[in-house]
């Protein structure tokens, strides 16, 4: 039997659809671009549920990745204004969230030490020099710690990033500084020698020299690993490092060398889910 169109029952939809819109008002979109921080807020009470609670093998800590914070630079999927991003950082605080060292989740996945409700972890990657000059002051107004994984080949050696005076700087502001490796190369196709003596000891080296400190902690490169890669990081004496598999929860039983995080991108709408882990693009 054909299929007829029914007129009146397609108005009846549209009218239902449109009384549910109106009433929900902002909730359903609000383009980036608009968010105010009253606007954030309503979101964040209108739709971002309570974490779910830690239990007696998992916990909540959304460890989130970021790459650029620039005006500057064309926009794209790993460049976040600065607006945004402070955006992000109030929405944070104006809804109860405790931003805690890499270290201290660490020690908690490791030992499960009890964290602070809703605990979240702040993670940057690559030695980008506006991680200074916008994300910096911002972490600082809002007394937050956060972990910065350097790619060491070129620390003082092209513009665009940071130089060993502004990590230094950054250490004494009680930033973290972990390994992104020296030359930031895909590490699953090079050669061992290239992967344990330059990548992995060699940034590692590098960094502790240069900076005064233990680098303890490893960010894969565009988060390419393998069983070989992973085990070279063991071997070369980080304590953990951190992948690209989106997903807020922890597991007790998770291997710190395979420790996901979640990428922030200019949404906040998407921020507000992603915290709450909903619509969670999974990338393994």
């Amino acid at each position: 039997m054909q299929n007829k169109f029914h007129p009146t029952s397609h108005l009846t939809v549209i009218i239902f659809f449109t009384i549910i819109a109106t009433l929900l008002g902002t909730t359903l979109y609000v383009a980036p671009g608009s968010f105010t921080k009253a606007a954030i807020t309503q979101i964040s009470i209108q739709t971002a549920p309570e974490p779910i609670p830690a239990t007696a093998d998992r916990f909540y800590a959304p460890i989130l990745m970021y790459h650029h914070i620039s005006d500057t630079m064309p926009a794209g999927p790993y460049v976040i204004r600065t607006a945004v991003f402070e955006n992000q950082m109030a929405w944070l605080k104006d809804n109860n969230y405790h931003v805690i060292p890499y270290s201290q989740f660490y020690e908690a996945l490791t030992t499960k030490t009890t964290l602070p409700e809703k605990p979240v972890i702040l993670t940057f990657d690559d030695n980008n020099k506006d991680h200074y000059e916008n994300a910096l002051p911002i972490l600082k107004k809002y007394n937050y710690k956060a972990i910065f994984f350097v790619p060491t080949a070129y620390v003082n050696k092209r513009g665009g990033v940071m130089t060993w005076d502004m990590l230094k700087e950054l250490v004494d502001e009680g930033m973290e500084i972990g390994s992104h490796s020296s030359t930031h190369p895909n590490l699953t196709i090079i050669p061992k020698t290239q992967l344990y003596e330059e990548e992995l000891r060699g940034s590692r080296k590098t960094l502790e020299e240069k900076l005064g400190i233990s680098i303890k902690f490893f960010a894969y490169p565009g988060g390419a690993k393998s069983k070989s890669v992973i085990q070279a990081v063991k071997e070369t004496g980080y304590l953990s490092a951190l992948s690209t598999i989106y997903d807020p929860n922890h597991s007790y039983e998770e291997d710190p060398y395979k420790v996901s995080r979640i990428y922030v991108g200019n949404s906040m709408e998407n921020f507000v889910d992603f915290i709450n882990g909903r619509n969670l693009h999974k990338s393994y």
